[in-house]
């Protein structure tokens, strides 16, 4: 067992989840980053296991299973409503905003442009999530 805060990266975009997992490691090294490609495969995996992520970045634009209906859907179950996810996306439409907050998201971010803007949204998740290194 460990105390090494896990967050899961649910995203199409092989290039996103690799400047995430970069930035998550710069602020906390010993942080465990787990890559799911959609919301079908997440549903899945938290049906198997029985310890959940300290936190869930969840992308909308997905294949199979969008960001929108897999939120729908963990927010629907139970055991998981109180999961905490949190929506980082391409997309500056408030209108998917306010129907992510809906759905209950934890909070709505767009996916920044550099790699300074990635390290901002990181530092304020890892400060809001209490994602710090219990090690220390």
């Amino acid at each position: 067992m460990t105390d090494q805060p896990v967050v899961w990266v649910v995203d199409d975009d092989p290039d996103d989840q690799l400047l995430m997992a970069m930035a998550l490691r710069q602020i906390v090294p010993s942080i465990q980053v787990r890559f799911i490609d959609d919301g079908s495969e997440l549903i899945l995996l938290l049906n198997e296991l029985e310890s959940y992520p300290r936190l869930v970045i969840l992308d909308l634009n997905m294949p199979v299973m969008n960001g929108f209906e897999t939120l729908e859907e963990i927010r629907n179950i139970p055991q998981y409503q109180h999961l905490p996810v949190v929506i980082l996306t391409t997309s500056r439409n408030a209108e998917d905003k306010e129907r992510s907050m809906a759905l209950g998201a934890n909070g709505y971010y767009t996916k920044p442009a550099n790699h300074n803007q990635t390290i901002n949204i990181v530092s304020e998740l890892v400060r809001h999530w209490q994602l710090h290194d219990s090690a220390r």
